[in-house]
Order: structure tokens, then C-alpha cells, then sequence
């Protein structure tokens, strides 16, 4: 396929906004699928749609929102990027987004374990996020807020709440698999490379990246958290050069939180995960930074090794 040499080209700004244009397109475009897919189902009117949230404790309701959260995952992270990458590159998908087998075989095995060693530090930045609290002159606001977090956990409550091996695997698919492509496509490998670009500076698209990451999930009293995993997965891939690294990273934090609920809701286990994960202390939370930063040190170690042509090219501009 021949690409028009205009896009290439294209500076680094008319490139974030292509690549918004094209999600929020996309967006639109498997909103409305995801609307059919459940007309065609299960039968719900548009009013009935729109009021899926508010019957988490009907099944069928609940069984809808899974359509609307597997299109969504499809036509907003997944698709996006590669339209992207078709658009402005003439390499292939996986040359573009350096996706190619671990450089050391060693570098998985350190990419898992800093989902464990992160854990203290996600407790703890967990416990203050949620011990914020906004003067009263922004009591209208942090009422919207409580409200829109209290929905998300209602909602990923009933997604997470069931009792067959079915079920698990389907939120394997939803929450563990299909993010782990798809945000690390559009986040990592497109807009953060992006965004290096057009800062010149590798460390400010980086930590760029991982505020819109946390913003865009819409869970304010996890904004914290969700930003210091955002740097995870970016310093993962920018020392690593493979984008397989932040898949890794997300997938097993994902799974590990779904496969743990599972067990919670059956009885196998007597306290929720998220309960947990809190922690209050500073200490454990400063040794867990270390020994992660140490981990995404070794990855970085195993995979400097790389031939230097198959390291990524974040194109002119840039700076190492």
C-alpha cells in the first residue's frame, strides 16, 4: 500500500491531532455498533441503553455494558493506532511500534515481577488519592467526582462479580487482554512517541502520557496511582525499545486483580484485593519505588542489547 508522503511528513501537532481525530471517529463510529449489537441481543430500546448502569442488578443489563465495554476497548484504543501507523508510516505495524520478540528472555520475568514490587507504592498512593479532600468553594465538583468514581465501582463490581470459569475468562478478554493491547498501542506506542516528539524530550512525553492515561480512565480518587503505573509502563518501553514490555506490565496487573476478585466473590479468599493493597505507611511505599525502579533497570540492561536497528525511531526532532 502506497502512503501519501503528506503524512509522513507531518509535524509532530497535526500528528496528535490526526490521532485524536481518528479515535474520536472511531469512538462515534462503535458506539453506535456497540447501540445495534444490543438492540439485535437482547432486545433494549435506546432509552433502555442509556439506562444500563443504573439495573447492575439485572443480568442482562450487566451482560450488555460487557458489549459496550468490549466494543469501546476495540474502536478506542485498538483500532485507532494502526489506522494511525497506516496513515503516517510506510513501515509495518510492528516495525512502527517496535513490537518483536523480548531481546533476552530474562526481560518478561523482570517485566512481571514489577507489577509485584509496584504493589506498596500503588497501595499507598491509593490511600491518599482517596483521602483527598477539595475545599468547600469545590463541593459541587467533588460530589460529581465521589458520584462518577461510585459508578465505575458499581459497574466494575458487576462485571467482576461472577461465579463461572466462563465468566472469568470473559473479563480475562475484557479487562486483562483487550487493555493490554489496546492502551498500550494507543498510549505508549503512539501518542507517547508522539508526544516525545513534539516536546524533544523523552521524560516530558512520557510523564504527558501518563497524566492523559490516568485522566481518560475518569477515576478521580484513583488518578494517583493510575499516573505512577502510566510511568511504569512508559519508562518500560522507552528503556526497553519493545512494546511488548507495558503489554506484559498491564496484562498481568489486570489479570492478577480480576483473577483475585474472582476468588473473592467464590469465598476462596476472605478480604478483597483493592482492601488489600492499602497501605498508609511511607516506607514500604519508598522501598517499592526503588526496588521497581531496579527492575525497570534490569529490563533495561537485558534489552540494551539490541541491535540498534531494531531500536525504536521516534523520527526528526527527537532527542536521546
Amino acid at each position: 500500500m502506497t502512503q501519501d508522503p503528506f503524512f509522513r511528513q507531518m509535524k509532530p501537532f497535526p500528528q496528535l491531532i490526526m490521532l485524536m481525530g481518528i479515535t474520536v471517529a472511531l469512538a462515534i463510529i462503535f458506539s453506535l455498533i456497540a447501540h445495534v449489537l444490543i438492540k439485535l441481543i437482547f432486545g433494549f430500546s435506546v432509552e433502555e441503553i442509556l439506562q444500563l448502569s443504573h439495573h447492575l442488578e439485572d443480568s442482562r443489563s450487566v451482560a450488555a455494558l460487557k458489549v459496550v465495554q468490549i466494543t469501546s476497548q476495540i474502536g478506542i484504543f485498538l483500532l485507532p493506532p494502526i489506522l494511525f501507523a497506516k496513515f503516517t508510516q510506510t513501515a509495518s505495524i510492528t516495525q512502527y511500534y517496535h513490537i518483536r520478540p523480548p531481546g533476552n528472555p530474562y526481560s518478561a520475568g523482570w517485566a512481571i515481577m514489577s507489577v509485584f514490587t509496584i504493589i506498596p507504592l500503588i497501595g499507598a498512593l491509593s490511600y491518599w488519592n482517596m483521602s483527598i479532600d477539595l475545599p468547600e468553594s469545590l463541593g459541587g465538583i467533588e460530589q460529581w467526582m465521589q458520584d462518577k468514581e461510585e459508578a465505575n465501582t458499581a459497574i466494575m463490581k458487576a462485571f467482576l462479580n461472577t461465579g463461572t470459569v466462563a465468566g472469568l475468562l470473559l473479563n480475562l478478554l475484557m479487562i486483562a487482554i483487550l487493555p493490554a493491547l489496546g492502551e498500550e498501542l494507543i498510549f505508549r506506542g503512539a501518542l507517547q512517541k508522539v508526544l516525545h516528539r513534539l516536546f524533544s524530550n523523552p521524560h516530558a512525553g512520557i510523564f504527558a502520557t501518563a497524566l492523559i492515561f490516568s485522566a481518560v480512565h475518569m477515576q478521580f480518587y484513583g488518578f494517583l496511582p493510575r499516573f505512577v503505573l502510566g510511568l511504569l509502563l512508559g519508562y518500560a518501553y522507552f528503556f526497553s525499545k519493545n512494546l511488548w514490555m507495558p503489554i506484559i506490565i498491564h496484562f498481568v496487573n489486570n489479570a492478577f486483580a480480576v483473577t483475585l476478585a474472582f476468588l473473592y466473590y467464590n469465598d476462596h479468599i476472605q478480604q478483597n484485593y483493592n482492601e488489600l493493597a492499602l497501605n498508609t505507611k511511607a516506607f514500604p511505599a519508598v522501598l517499592s519505588l526503588l526496588l521497581t525502579a531496579y527492575v525497570v533497570y534490569r529490563i533495561y540492561l537485558n534489552e540494551s542489547a539490541t541491535p540498534p536497528g531494531k531500536r525504536i525511531d521516534y523520527g526528526a526532532g527527537s532527542r536521546h
